[in-house]
């Protein structure tokens, strides 16, 4: 029984009012991603874009549609806003990049609010949330895109105004990356902060087989922004990531490139 209560006791301290995000004020409130874009002479970002609420109701054809899609600086600062029609039942893909004027900013994050949600959603009590694909393309020489999905249900709007929908860690987590890195490659590592409060993100590489530190990078993340961090430290032979904060999940986007070989890869770590 002591041990029961024990562990009930200390599952507490991670789980209690600490859920992966809230939900939102409304049924009526489309959710969305964090998603990251990136641009410069190097970067463009893609998304592709459908109407979801027309595969779940039949709506009259004459009915316009929108996505409306919100932008924000790496210090989580709106920089812009677009709104986009929509085809019912057709997909397109759009630009990130031709929203975004040339300037100091090289990242941050975007977010796309629909405006078609079907009664079904609201009979069913669940909302209607953005998760879907970005794509990026590296170096213009490249003509291939390559593809990320969404990961968490970050952001809300009511009335033209967004709200976060992260929660904060009562205690410090680690994330663990899910590979280890090596140093023929370079990496570049992506943390959103979908939370109301500035988070303090500690990224530690350490040795694999020794656990030993190499190298500390500290970040503060304002809410709406992100940080990047590179792998760039003198260090030959595999290493690890460790990803300290008080986001419940510090799931970084992770930018991968070869060295010796010409290639380039993204994903969620």
């Amino acid at each position: 029984m002591i041990k029961t209560i024990y562990k009930k006791l200390k599952r507490g301290l991670w789980t209690y009012m600490q859920p992966l995000s809230t939900k939102p004020k409304s049924l009526h409130n489309p959710v969305s991603d964090l998603f990251v874009w990136r641009q410069s002479d190097k970067w463009k970002t893609y998304f592709d874009l459908y109407d979801i609420g027309s595969f779940y109701s039949q709506i009259a054809k004459t009915t316009e549609v929108y996505a409306k899609i919100v932008f924000y600086n790496q210090f989580g600062i709106k920089i812009n806003e677009h709104t986009v029609k929509l085809k019912i039942n057709q997909s397109s893909c759009i630009e990130i990049s031709s929203f975004l004027k040339e300037g100091k900013d090289r990242y941050g994050t975007f977010a796309v609010f629909h405006s078609n949600i079907p009664d079904n959603f609201i009979e069913h009590k669940s909302y209607l949330t953005e998760r879907g694909f970005v794509s990026y393309k590296y170096n213009n020489k490249n003509k291939l895109r390559h593809y990320v999905h969404g990961n968490l249900d970050a952001i809300s709007i009511s009335n033209n105004i967004s709200y976060l929908l992260g929660t904060s860690s009562i205690l410090k987590r680690d994330y663990q990356l899910q590979f280890n890195l090596t140093n023929t490659e370079n990496y570049e590592f992506i943390v959103t902060n979908y939370t109301n409060n500035q988070q303090k993100v500690i990224f530690k590489f350490l040795d694999v087989t020794t656990g030993k530190e190499i190298s500390i990078k500290e970040y503060f993340v304002n809410p709406n922004g992100c940080c990047l961090c590179n792998s760039n430290i003198n260090y030959i032979g595999n290493f690890r990531l460790v990803i300290s904060s008080r986001l419940v999940m510090a799931r970084p986007l992770v930018f991968r490139f070869g060295i010796k070989k010409n290639f380039f890869d993204v994903f969620h770590g």
